[in-house]
């Protein structure tokens, strides 16, 4: 590709506002869009209680580096290293400083202001490529999206993920557009892609490196098309490999420090476990959550609700090739490098497509926006995109309806207890559910307000009034999303949740006793329990003193047999401590004694 070639593909589609009254309003609704988010998402689940794995996990994590002072490798109370690299834990870390405590608002607000801070990035993106209604519609779509609203809630490492590849990729399309159109690089937009490469690495590892190289690549022969071997020569090597060369330097002094901690556990763990056993076979090893190839689209489908069900309007945008604009056809890429390499690894969950959401949501709202002003030419479009509003607006109804009459109704829910119609643990969630709907307070106001949010997002979408119909949707997820968090996961969490389980250890259990946890790191209960509790794979019977275990309901008969002598010191209420089944303590004697 030519430097005269790209400059016309880009500026056809690229209209950056140099106004300067018009860059300070994006600038300060960028930062209104960032304070308001934060503000949302560290409501929602705010000091409950760790009731998750892999919340508990990362929250041990900072404990360890608060309490040994060790910001490189600390070894926590599980007897482990982390499993993903620390910037998370470091952003934790100083925020606990300025909070005086590394507790679970705390921990919690880092996802917030990676989430908050990717959507202001991404705002101010989509303005300079696109115009205002569409950086709106954009922020307003991912900013509601199932996936991205429970990360900017949880204390897990994806939102810094997501923030990462987002400044990155957006930083190397602005470079590669001043190569375009000026033949020369831009090194304050390098600098920056660096930057984000350096937070996306030291996120979640190797492949926040990979993703944006990758999407950047892809791009440049997207773009350029056929002959490929020309656009290859064509590409700016040197600039781009200082950006890379800066991002790789900045996260491989962690990198370096941490292989010196503990060269064996951290090869082990940070680069075959969390690594190349994602995408090939690794002795002695098997990945969480592996599932088929066909996985990969069902996860995205659900993790981008409820605006997946507007996409046939984007499906018929790319089917008339309005995506062939620079900015759609970057954002295609972008999405489709980030969905093929979560669908190609063995691992799949639905957080694993969080970076594709941001130029999904930019598509959408391009495909929405081009439906409404030309409705004739994509007639079909807005007539499925409505009929789809209306179809979420029967399934809520209908949903409404069958909570309702499950709350109310003690025979009902009888009858599904007992026709064994859903698991033993899923019936202590929905008791919770019942007790929590059972609020007639609850009942009266808020499902009335989330029926009218989305009714009126649908019918002013029927009208062609896009940025009503989206911020009456948005906000019924926000609302939607703040009632659940504010009553059923609040409830729920403290029914699972190990203070009690742990007080009771602490009576029982001397303080200088060993405690191992059997075949399992359950995380929740290391972090409040602040003990060395380390994992153990078996029991050794040789020890000189008394040991005691941790030990799942169903791997109590292996253990047993493992160790007949055991005693049971206690036993936990139903799913408390573990959310998977019932956590028992046994106390293990030496034979020898």
């Amino acid at each position: 590709m030519t430097t005269q070639a790209a400059t016309v593909i880009i500026k056809e589609s690229a209209r950056p506002h140099t106004d300067r009254k018009l860059n300070a309003q994006v600038l300060v609704t960028a930062f209104g869009i960032f304070l308001l988010s934060v503000l949302v998402y560290s409501t929602v689940l705010y000091d409950t209680p760790f009731f998750t794995r892999g919340e508990a996990r990362e929250a041990l994590v900072v404990e360890s580096m608060v309490q040994k002072r060790d910001l490189v490798l600390p070894i926590t109370n599980a007897g482990q290293i982390s499993a993903k690299p620390p910037l998370f834990h470091w952003i934790a870390v100083g925020l606990s400083h300025l909070t005086g405590e590394a507790d679970e608002s705390t921990i919690r607000l880092v996802s917030a202001l990676a989430a908050g801070l990717a959507l202001s990035l991404f705002f101010i993106f989509v303005a300079s490529v696109s115009n205002i209604p569409v950086a709106w519609g954009t922020v307003c779509i991912l900013g509601t999206a199932i996936e991205w609203f429970r990360a900017g809630t949880h204390a897990r490492v994806d939102g810094c993920l997501a923030l990462g590849i987002t400044w990155a990729a957006c930083s190397f399309y602005w470079s590669l557009r001043r190569h375009t159109e000026k033949g020369e690089a831009s090194w304050i937009w390098l600098l920056s892609a660096g930057f984000g490469i350096a937070l996306a690495i030291l996120s979640k590892g190797p492949m926040g490196l990979a993703i944006p190289c990758a999407i950047i690549g892809i791009y440049w022969l997207a773009s350029a098309g056929y002959p490929y071997l020309q656009a290859l020569r064509t590409f700016p090597y040197l600039s781009h490999s200082v950006a890379i060369l800066l991002g790789g330097a900045l996260a491989g002094t962690w990198y370096f420090l941490a292989y010196q901690h503990l060269p064996d556990e951290f090869f082990k763990v940070h680069v075959v476990n969390e690594n190349l056993a994602r995408f090939m076979e690794v002795p002695d090893y098997e990945p969480g959550h592996r599932k088929p190839f066909y996985f990969g689209p069902i996860y995205l489908f659900t993790a981008f609700l409820p605006w997946t069900l507007l996409l046939p309007v984007l499906f018929c945008w790319f089917r008339h090739g309005s995506w062939r604009s620079e900015s759609a056809l970057f954002a295609t890429v972008w999405a489709g490098t980030v969905i093929a390499m979560g669908c190609i690894a063995s691992a799949k969950r639905s957080v694993y497509f969080l970076p594709a959401f941001p130029p999904l949501a930019f598509l959408l709202a391009l495909a929405i926006e081009e439906a409404i002003r030309d409705p004739n030419f994509f007639r079909r479009a807005v007539a499925i995109g409505r009929t789809m509003l209306f179809i979420l607006f029967g399934i809520a109804a209908i949903a409404v309806t069958l909570s309702f009459t499950f709350v109310v109704s003690d025979s009902v829910a009888d009858f599904i207890a007992d026709r064994g119609v859903i698991r033993e643990k899923d019936a202590t969630v929905v008791g919770i559910v019942r007790e929590v709907l059972g609020s007639a307070s609850l009942l009266g106001a808020l499902l009335p307000l989330l029926l009218l949010g989305i009714f009126f997002g649908a019918y002013w979408f029927r009208g062609s009034e896009l940025k009503k119909s989206l911020i009456a949707i948005s906000s019924t997820i926000v609302v939607g999303g703040l009632a659940i968090g504010l009553a059923f996961v609040r409830d729920y969490s403290r029914a699972v949740e190990p203070s009690a389980f742990m007080r009771t250890l602490e009576s029982r259990v001397p303080a200088d006793a060993e405690i191992y946890q059997y075949q399992d790191t359950y995380f929740a209960v290391t972090y409040y329990g602040d003990r060395f509790m380390p994992r153990a794979e078996t029991v050794d019977l040789s020890s000189q003193t008394a040991q005691y275990f941790l030990v799942e309901g169903k791997r109590e008969e292996e253990f047993l047999t493992v160790s007949p002598n055991s005693e049971l010191v206690f036993e936990g209420e139903e799913f408390t401590a573990n959310a998977k089944g019932r956590l028992k303590v046994f106390r293990v004697q030496s034979e020898k004694r």
